[in-house]
């Protein structure tokens, strides 16, 4: 989709172009990154929280802060499933307006 952008005058020549395809992308990026996070990350975290180093305080005098660190990287999973919400959002919110748009301009018959 490409929409002139500027005053109207003739030395306007700005565009907002949108490819579909990146956008596409960009969601299927996040959605990976969250699909690692959930999968693999969770499941190591899970097991080293849950470890008998772990339970049994050997570690915990030295890393007392190790849990809230294995929470906060978890936390980021749902930052990436969120992005990935919110910018298919928008890409469909852009392809309703594209297409209207497109409807509006085309010559009526």
């Amino acid at each position: 989709m490409q929409v002139p952008m500027g005053d109207g005058s003739a030395s306007s020549s700005s565009e907002i172009v949108m490819n579909y395809d990146e956008i596409e992308e960009i969601i299927r990026r996040f959605q990976s990154i969250y699909n690692i996070y959930t999968g693999v990350i969770a499941t190591n975290a899970k097991s080293l929280a849950e470890c008998k180093f772990y339970l049994e305080g050997e570690a915990m005098r030295v890393i007392d802060i190790y849990p809230q660190i294995l929470n906060k990287i978890l936390e980021l999973s749902d930052h990436y499933n969120r992005a990935a919400s919110i910018v298919e959002l928008v890409r469909e919110e852009m392809r309703k307006q594209d297409e209207e748009l497109h409807n509006k301009l085309q010559p009526q018959g």
